[in-house]
């Protein structure tokens, strides 16, 4: 496969998910206007519960489906692995989700919210669907139908964001019904899923075999550790912040610690579509197979960094009006914890931990996060005790800063790299700042000469301080790559 058509489908994928992303923004935009504060911090609450528990149900990787089944030489194989996998993550899931809800009462009280317990088991229901479809995407990819991964994905958001349009006319009670029909909706998504991957693999094995299972399950653990490892680093900092002040502190640091939407949907996607390829090609020992990988690994991330950048830069800009648009004044505090939190952006674009599940360095991999984890766990209880709420932010950047850098260490050893700066486009990273940094100048002194409101300002300027910004990184990259040349 050519990288344009790489990145045909990497642009398919995103688009896909892209377009449900934008419903899940138009989601969020209501529903921080509608609810109160108590009701709010509810919801994002209970979805931090959702999104921490989730890697944990997933002993068998949904990742690992797109390994073997690039790797399977039959019909009837692949099959097995799909099946196998589908069942291990709905018992997992549903032993889960009834955890969840036995111990509603114990997760409410860590996190000093009374109000929470109404609706845990609406969260449990949304738990297990979540967590027994997180195959599909993968799945989709690996039979080349990214577009039906789409109507599905943008179908179903459509649907979330109509139902609380609806409840909204109603003017009463709007988070209990909203979250009634919300878990009607998900249960629907899920059955529609579940169904559909059942009958595209008519006449499989129901019953798993010892051997395949045990193998996709060894493949497996590292990545599920890490996977735990990942989340935990994700939310920890959000759940110390839940577990030490009141909700309403907490929902001041969830939206600045704000998880940009598109950003995880483009850096997803070049997984999807680079494991399987990458596996096939990776032949431990051979410098030219290992060397071709990591060159059109560098570029690839050449490509998504000047993507992530640019939206870093015109973030970074206009972060004010952004916490304005996305949550109302109410949470204009957020701007300080957003500022920083936008860092994770640029390490979001490297994907380094594609390189390693390729070659089956899984234990490389969770030798990292362990030490992330750990890094932010102490720098978490170090910044509480010494500075304050405000600067915990830090923690989870400077832990992922640490991840990345052991990673890379671990990639030039498994490829055969001379130092860990050969496998990144070093000098382009250091080409980007200074100009970036200029474009970004410029438009923040326009922000102050423009007589026009924040959201306002925000909504016409960022977007054409993003294309600025966007085609100065690739003018940048174009320019440094015909100098290497000649």
């Amino acid at each position: 496969m050519s990288m344009i058509q790489k990145w045909k489908r990497v642009a398919l994928i995103s688009a896909s998910s892209g377009m449900s992303q934008i419903l899940t923004l138009i989601f969020g935009l209501l529903l921080v206007r509608v609810l109160d504060n108590q009701d709010y911090a509810v919801y994002r609450q209970g979805m931090l519960l959702v999104n921490t528990l989730l890697p944990l149900f997933a002993l068998l990787s949904p990742l690992s489906l797109s390994y073997f089944f690039a790797r399977a030489e039959t019909e009837d194989e692949k099959k097995e692995f799909v099946v196998q996998t589908v069942e291990a993550l709905c018992l997992l899931s549903l032993l889960g989700a009834l955890t969840v809800l036995l111990l509603g009462n114990q997760i409410s009280t860590l996190y000093n919210n009374e109000l929470l317990k109404a609706y845990i088991p609406a969260f449990a229901v949304i738990l297990f669907v979540e967590s027994s479809t997180q195959y599909f995407s993968y799945y989709m990819v690996c039979i080349k139908r990214e577009k039906v991964l789409m109507a599905v994905t943008v179908a179903f958001s459509m649907l979330r964001t109509l139902l609380l349009i609806c409840v909204l006319l109603l003017r009463a009670d709007i988070l209990k019904r909203f979250m009634l029909l919300y878990t009607i909706a998900e249960i629907c998504r899920g059955a529609f899923i579940l169904g559909y991957t059942i009958r595209l693999n008519r006449g499989a094995r129901f019953i798993p075999r010892a051997g395949t299972l045990a193998m996709q399950f060894k493949f497996s653990v590292p990545i599920y550790v890490m996977g735990l490892i990942n989340a935990l680093n994700a939310n920890l900092d959000k759940n110390v912040v839940a577990i030490l002040y009141r909700p309403e502190l907490y929902t001041i640091y969830e939206n600045g610690a704000y998880q940009i939407p598109f950003v995880s949907t483009i850096s997803s996607s070049i997984i999807a579509v680079m494991l399987p390829d990458i596996a096939q090609r990776f032949k431990a020992g051979d410098r030219p197979a290992l060397d071709g990988i990591i060159q059109e690994y560098r570029g690839v991330i050449r490509v998504a960094l000047a993507i992530f950048a640019a939206i870093f830069a015109s973030l970074f800009t206009f972060s004010e009006g952004v916490i304005l648009f996305l949550f109302t004044e109410r949470y204009i505090e957020s701007v300080r914890i957003f500022r920083v939190y936008l860092l994770m952006l640029l390490f979001q674009a490297l994907n380094l931990g594609v390189l390693l599940t390729s070659a089956d360095r899984q234990k490389e991999i969770l030798k990292a996060g362990v030490v992330m984890v750990a890094a932010n766990f102490a720098l978490l209880l170090l910044l509480n005790r010494f500075m304050g709420f405000y600067e915990l932010v830090y923690a989870p950047v400077a832990a992922t800063l640490i991840m990345n850098v052991c990673l890379l260490f671990s990639i030039r050893k498994t490829y055969m790299q001379a130092s860990i700066w050969t496998v990144l486009p070093v000098r382009d990273l250091f080409c980007l700042p200074l100009p970036m940094a200029a474009v970004g100048a410029v438009f923040f002194w326009l922000q102050g000469i423009v007589p026009l409101e924040g959201v306002i300002e925000t909504v016409i300027l960022g977007p054409i301080c993003f294309a600025v910004e966007a085609a100065v990184a690739f003018g940048v990259l174009k320019f440094c790559h015909r100098r290497r040349k000649g």
